[in-house]
C-alpha cells in the first residue's frame, strides 16, 4: 500500500471547509477511481497548515496526480492496523 501525502496551508482559519471540500469535491472522485483505499485529511491546531493522506494500492496509482491539490510525495506505508 502506498499513501500520496499531499501538503498546503488552510486559505481561510477553517479546518471545517477544508474538510467539507475534500468529502463533497475529492472523495467522490477517488471512490471511483482505480485502486483507492481511503484518505485521512488533518488540520494543524493553531496552524494553518493542513496534510492530505490518499491511500492507493500500487506505486503507480498513488503517483498520479490529483487536480486541484498541487503536488504530492508517495511514502509506503510500513504499517497499518
Amino acid at each position: 500500500m502506498y499513501a500520496q501525502v499531499l501538503a498546503g496551508t488552510l486559505e481561510e482559519d477553517d479546518p471545517g471547509e477544508l474538510g467539507r471540500r475534500v468529502r463533497a469535491e475529492l472523495l467522490p472522485v477517488l471512490r471511483a477511481a482505480r485502486g483507492f483505499s481511503g484518505a485521512v485529511c488533518l488540520c494543524a491546531r493553531g496552524s494553518p497548515e493542513w496534510r492530505l493522506f490518499v491511500f492507493w494500492e500500487t506505486e503507480e496509482e498513488a503517483e498520479q496526480p490529483l487536480a486541484g491539490y498541487g503536488p504530492s510525495a508517495v511514502w509506503e506505508v510500513a504499517a497499518r492496523g
